[in-house]
Protein backbone atom coordinates (compact mmCIF):
# COMPACT_ATOMS: atom_id res chain seq x y z
CA UNK A 1 0.00 0.00 0.00
CA UNK A 2 1.36 3.40 -0.82
CA UNK A 3 2.22 5.74 1.84
CA UNK A 4 2.97 9.19 2.45
CA UNK A 5 5.58 11.52 3.79
CA UNK A 6 4.19 15.01 4.94
CA UNK A 7 3.97 17.20 2.33
CA UNK A 8 6.22 20.14 3.52
CA UNK A 9 5.95 23.69 1.51
CA UNK A 10 8.73 25.94 1.54
CA UNK A 11 8.09 29.57 -0.56
CA UNK A 12 5.22 28.57 -1.91
CA UNK A 13 6.61 25.57 -3.40
CA UNK A 14 5.42 22.49 -1.38
CA UNK A 15 7.36 18.81 -1.75
CA UNK A 16 5.71 15.38 -0.90
CA UNK A 17 6.71 11.74 -1.69
CA UNK A 18 4.66 8.94 -2.17
CA UNK A 19 5.93 5.56 -1.68
CA UNK A 20 4.90 1.94 -2.14
CA UNK A 21 6.80 -1.73 -1.09
CA UNK A 22 6.83 -3.52 -4.84
CA UNK A 23 8.19 -7.50 -5.05
CA UNK A 24 9.88 -7.10 -7.60
CA UNK A 25 12.95 -6.09 -9.10
CA UNK A 26 13.94 -2.93 -9.22
CA UNK A 27 15.33 -3.45 -13.24
CA UNK A 28 11.49 -4.58 -13.89
CA UNK A 29 10.30 -1.49 -12.25
CA UNK A 30 12.57 0.98 -13.80
CA UNK A 31 11.73 -0.44 -17.32
CA UNK A 32 7.82 0.45 -16.82
CA UNK A 33 8.75 4.07 -15.87
CA UNK A 34 11.01 4.88 -18.26
CA UNK A 35 8.77 3.09 -21.45
CA UNK A 36 6.78 6.24 -21.22
CA UNK A 37 4.74 4.73 -23.99
CA UNK A 38 3.43 2.29 -21.79
CA UNK A 39 2.06 3.97 -19.28
CA UNK A 40 -1.70 4.45 -21.10
CA UNK A 41 -1.72 0.48 -20.10
CA UNK A 42 -0.30 1.05 -16.50
CA UNK A 43 -1.24 4.12 -15.25
CA UNK A 44 -5.06 5.17 -15.39
CA UNK A 45 -4.98 8.68 -15.12
CA UNK A 46 -2.92 8.53 -18.54
CA UNK A 47 -4.75 8.88 -21.83
CA UNK A 48 -1.47 9.15 -23.84
CA UNK A 49 1.82 9.43 -23.26
CA UNK A 50 5.02 9.73 -26.27
CA UNK A 51 8.44 10.60 -25.96
CA UNK A 52 9.05 14.08 -28.46
CA UNK A 53 12.36 14.01 -28.22
CA UNK A 54 15.57 13.28 -26.95
CA UNK A 55 17.98 10.42 -26.51
CA UNK A 56 16.56 8.11 -24.00
CA UNK A 57 19.25 10.14 -21.08
CA UNK A 58 17.78 13.24 -21.60
CA UNK A 59 14.18 13.58 -23.28
CA UNK A 60 11.22 15.50 -23.86
CA UNK A 61 7.53 14.24 -23.28
CA UNK A 62 3.97 14.49 -23.84
CA UNK A 63 1.34 13.58 -21.63
CA UNK A 64 -2.11 13.23 -21.83
CA UNK A 65 -3.94 12.68 -18.25
CA UNK A 66 -6.97 13.11 -16.11
CA UNK A 67 -6.21 15.42 -13.38
CA UNK A 68 -9.64 15.73 -10.82
CA UNK A 69 -11.83 14.40 -13.80
CA UNK A 70 -10.65 17.41 -16.48
CA UNK A 71 -8.29 16.00 -19.09
CA UNK A 72 -5.24 18.34 -19.88
CA UNK A 73 -1.95 17.96 -21.86
CA UNK A 74 1.63 19.44 -20.98
CA UNK A 75 5.45 18.62 -21.95
CA UNK A 76 7.77 17.66 -19.59
CA UNK A 77 11.77 17.13 -19.54
CA UNK A 78 13.25 13.98 -17.92
CA UNK A 79 16.81 12.65 -17.31
CA UNK A 80 16.71 9.08 -17.04
CA UNK A 81 19.82 6.63 -15.06
CA UNK A 82 19.33 3.22 -15.66
CA UNK A 83 22.43 2.44 -13.19
CA UNK A 84 20.90 3.98 -10.16
CA UNK A 85 17.04 3.51 -11.25
CA UNK A 86 16.17 7.21 -11.20
CA UNK A 87 14.02 9.74 -13.22
CA UNK A 88 13.96 12.88 -12.96
CA UNK A 89 11.21 15.37 -14.31
CA UNK A 90 9.63 18.71 -15.21
CA UNK A 91 7.13 20.14 -16.94
CA UNK A 92 8.46 22.62 -19.11
CA UNK A 93 5.71 24.97 -19.71
CA UNK A 94 3.16 24.41 -16.66
CA UNK A 95 -0.24 25.77 -17.60
CA UNK A 96 -2.61 27.30 -14.92
CA UNK A 97 -3.39 26.55 -12.49
CA UNK A 98 -0.03 25.23 -12.05
CA UNK A 99 3.37 27.73 -11.62
CA UNK A 100 6.18 25.02 -11.34
CA UNK A 101 5.77 20.76 -11.34
CA UNK A 102 8.10 18.22 -11.47
CA UNK A 103 10.07 15.40 -9.24
CA UNK A 104 12.23 11.90 -9.23
CA UNK A 105 11.43 8.20 -9.30
CA UNK A 106 13.76 6.55 -7.11
CA UNK A 107 13.71 2.75 -7.01
CA UNK A 108 15.94 1.21 -4.55
CA UNK A 109 16.81 -2.21 -4.51
CA UNK A 110 15.99 -4.32 -1.40
CA UNK A 111 18.15 -7.63 -0.19
CA UNK A 112 14.77 -9.61 -0.72
CA UNK A 113 14.79 -9.24 -4.30
CA UNK A 114 12.20 -6.80 -4.14
CA UNK A 115 12.67 -2.64 -4.20
CA UNK A 116 11.18 0.20 -2.54
CA UNK A 117 9.71 3.06 -4.67
CA UNK A 118 9.40 6.41 -3.86
CA UNK A 119 8.05 8.92 -6.09
CA UNK A 120 8.66 12.68 -5.11
CA UNK A 121 6.34 16.02 -6.08
CA UNK A 122 7.20 19.42 -6.10
CA UNK A 123 4.88 22.08 -7.41
CA UNK A 124 3.66 25.70 -7.01
CA UNK A 125 0.08 27.19 -7.76
CA UNK A 126 0.28 29.72 -10.02
CA UNK A 127 0.18 33.71 -7.17
CA UNK A 128 -0.03 30.92 -4.51
CA UNK A 129 -4.02 30.81 -4.91
CA UNK A 130 -4.25 28.43 -1.81
CA UNK A 131 -7.90 27.55 -3.92
CA UNK A 132 -5.53 26.13 -6.84
CA UNK A 133 -2.86 24.81 -4.11
CA UNK A 134 -5.79 22.70 -2.94
CA UNK A 135 -6.97 21.40 -6.25
CA UNK A 136 -3.24 20.45 -7.29
CA UNK A 137 -2.62 18.88 -4.13
CA UNK A 138 -5.70 16.63 -4.44
CA UNK A 139 -4.47 16.06 -8.20
CA UNK A 140 -0.79 14.58 -7.46
CA UNK A 141 -2.47 12.60 -3.87
CA UNK A 142 -4.56 10.98 -6.23
CA UNK A 143 -3.00 9.69 -9.67
CA UNK A 144 0.95 9.46 -7.37
CA UNK A 145 -1.19 6.67 -5.26
CA UNK A 146 -2.87 5.17 -8.26
CA UNK A 147 0.25 4.96 -10.45
CA UNK A 148 1.97 3.42 -7.37
CA UNK A 149 -0.62 0.91 -7.09
CA UNK A 150 -0.84 0.43 -10.73
CA UNK A 151 2.83 -0.07 -10.98
CA UNK A 152 3.56 -2.21 -8.07
CA UNK A 153 0.76 -4.89 -9.94
CA UNK A 154 2.20 -4.61 -13.32
CA UNK A 155 5.78 -5.34 -12.36
CA UNK A 156 4.78 -8.05 -9.43
CA UNK A 157 2.87 -10.00 -12.11
CA UNK A 158 6.56 -10.84 -14.07
CA UNK A 159 6.31 -12.89 -17.04
CA UNK A 160 2.54 -13.44 -16.81
CA UNK A 161 2.03 -9.97 -17.90
CA UNK A 162 2.25 -10.40 -21.68
CA UNK A 163 -0.43 -12.54 -21.10
CA UNK A 164 -2.32 -10.13 -20.42
CA UNK A 165 -1.83 -7.90 -23.04
CA UNK A 166 -3.63 -7.56 -26.41
CA UNK A 167 -4.53 -5.56 -28.93
CA UNK A 168 -6.93 -5.46 -31.63
CA UNK A 169 -8.76 -3.64 -34.29
CA UNK A 170 -11.61 -3.47 -36.47
CA UNK A 171 -11.72 -2.10 -40.22
CA UNK A 172 -14.27 -0.66 -42.37
CA UNK A 173 -14.62 0.71 -46.00
CA UNK A 174 -16.72 3.79 -45.87
CA UNK A 175 -17.93 5.80 -49.36
CA UNK A 176 -18.01 9.14 -47.78
CA UNK A 177 -15.09 11.76 -47.34
CA UNK A 178 -12.59 11.44 -44.69
CA UNK A 179 -13.78 14.54 -42.90
CA UNK A 180 -17.36 13.17 -42.64
CA UNK A 181 -16.17 10.13 -40.89
CA UNK A 182 -13.84 11.89 -38.31
CA UNK A 183 -16.68 14.39 -37.86
CA UNK A 184 -19.09 11.18 -36.96
CA UNK A 185 -16.64 10.03 -34.44
CA UNK A 186 -15.38 13.52 -33.04
CA UNK A 187 -19.19 14.09 -32.48
CA UNK A 188 -19.65 11.71 -29.52
CA UNK A 189 -22.31 13.93 -28.05
CA UNK A 190 -24.69 12.93 -30.66
CA UNK A 191 -23.68 9.08 -30.23
CA UNK A 192 -27.04 8.64 -28.18
CA UNK A 193 -28.99 9.38 -31.46
CA UNK A 194 -27.13 7.66 -34.48
CA UNK A 195 -25.90 4.39 -32.24
CA UNK A 196 -28.42 2.14 -30.94
CA UNK A 197 -26.54 0.68 -28.68
CA UNK A 198 -25.18 3.71 -26.53
CA UNK A 199 -27.91 4.55 -24.14
CA UNK A 200 -26.52 8.10 -22.79
CA UNK A 201 -23.46 9.72 -22.97
CA UNK A 202 -22.24 13.19 -20.91
CA UNK A 203 -19.20 14.71 -22.65
CA UNK A 204 -16.76 17.63 -21.46
CA UNK A 205 -14.67 19.14 -24.22
CA UNK A 206 -13.21 22.51 -22.32
CA UNK A 207 -10.30 22.54 -24.61
CA UNK A 208 -10.33 22.20 -28.36
CA UNK A 209 -9.15 18.12 -28.94
CA UNK A 210 -9.56 16.81 -25.53
CA UNK A 211 -12.82 14.80 -24.46
CA UNK A 212 -13.83 13.27 -21.27
CA UNK A 213 -16.72 11.60 -21.42
CA UNK A 214 -19.03 8.85 -19.66
CA UNK A 215 -21.49 6.70 -21.37
CA UNK A 216 -23.85 3.83 -21.27
CA UNK A 217 -23.86 1.62 -23.94
CA UNK A 218 -26.51 -1.20 -24.36
CA UNK A 219 -25.47 -5.29 -23.97
CA UNK A 220 -27.35 -7.26 -26.36
CA UNK A 221 -28.84 -9.01 -23.39
CA UNK A 222 -30.08 -5.40 -22.73
CA UNK A 223 -28.04 -4.97 -19.43
CA UNK A 224 -26.44 -1.03 -19.85
CA UNK A 225 -22.74 -1.08 -19.08
CA UNK A 226 -20.76 2.33 -17.86
CA UNK A 227 -17.56 3.39 -18.97
CA UNK A 228 -15.47 6.90 -18.34
CA UNK A 229 -13.18 7.83 -21.25
CA UNK A 230 -10.43 10.28 -21.99
CA UNK A 231 -10.18 11.14 -25.97
CA UNK A 232 -7.47 12.96 -27.13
Amino acid sequence: MARDAEPGTIDGTTEVTHRIEVAAPAKAVYRIVAEVGLWPLYFPPTVRAERTGGDGTEERIRIWALANGDLRTWESRRRLDPVTFRIEFEQIQPREPVAAMGGTWRITERGDGGCTVELDHFYRAVDGDPVAHERITRAVDTNSRSELEHLKRAAERGDAEQELLFDFADTETITGSIEEAYAFIYEASRWPERLPHVARIELREEETGLQFMEMDTRSPDGSLHTTASGRV
